[in-house]
């Protein structure tokens, strides 16, 4: 069977979600959403889910680890924007010099200097780390690695009280939109962010990693104040 072409609707060159030029995949770049038109015209019984592209969710006796790398397709273009402006603020030469004598290169602005020298630091740093978020009955954990950056959380199953999702926000130059927060809050009443999402299609994913984790901290699900609701 094929699609009626009476049905069929223009397919935009922007993300209906974020307003970014699309990319030849099913998932803004930008914003991770799933194109409508992917939905439109795929099989009904096909799993749309923005999240198996970037989530690694292993379940093992007891618990489950859920991990993901911070590397996205947006830091691609961080890279020839940071050969353009290093071209421009340093010169081979300049290099030479800045190695033999730091303060040669003023009155270049340290401000520029500092940028040229971060983006590929941050670019880098992107490509090689991951997180993960483990859960069991005695603790859940998040860490950051190989490099230790970010905050390192480690709360014991007893303290907690409750997983949820709540709704947040992303934006960029032209919109903003609505997305999942995967949060934890504790006995005391202290709230931390565990996860939080790209598109707005990831609430349902976002809902059902949280019933995982609570089923691995053996925590039974019940309502929050402030969490998302369908």
């Amino acid at each position: 069977m094929t699609d009626d072409p009476g049905n069929s609707r223009p397919v935009s060159n922007n993300c209906i979600t974020c307003g970014g030029v699309r990319n030849h995949g099913e998932y803004c770049a930008y914003c991770g959403a799933l194109y409508p038109d992917v939905v439109a015209t795929g099989s009904p019984a096909r799993k749309l889910t923005s999240l198996a592209a970037k989530y690694r969710v292993e379940k093992f006796s007891g618990g489950i680890k859920i991990s993901w790398r911070w590397w996205s397709a947006s830091h691609l273009f961080l890279i020839p924007f940071a050969l353009i402006w290093n071209s421009i603020v340093f010169k081979i030469g300049d290099w030479q010099d800045l190695l033999r004598d730091p303060l040669s290169l003023f009155p270049i602005p340290l401000v520029h200097m500092l940028i040229g020298i971060a983006i590929p630091l941050y670019v880098a740093i992107s490509f090689i780390n991951k997180t993960t978020i483990r859960a069991d009955r005695q603790l859940l954990s998040i860490r950051h690695f190989p490099l230790p950056l970010g905050r390192k959380v480690s709360v014991p199953a007893s303290h907690i009280q409750q997983i949820f999702v709540s709704r947040g926000q992303r934006s960029n130059k032209r919109n903003s939109w609505d997305v999942p927060v995967l949060q934890l809050i504790t006995i005391n009443g202290e709230r931390i962010q565990l996860m939080k999402g790209r598109a707005e299609v990831e609430f349902a994913d976002y809902e059902s990693l949280r019933q995982s984790i609570l089923e691995a901290l053996g925590i039974s699900v019940a309502h929050v104040a402030g969490a998302y609701t369908h």
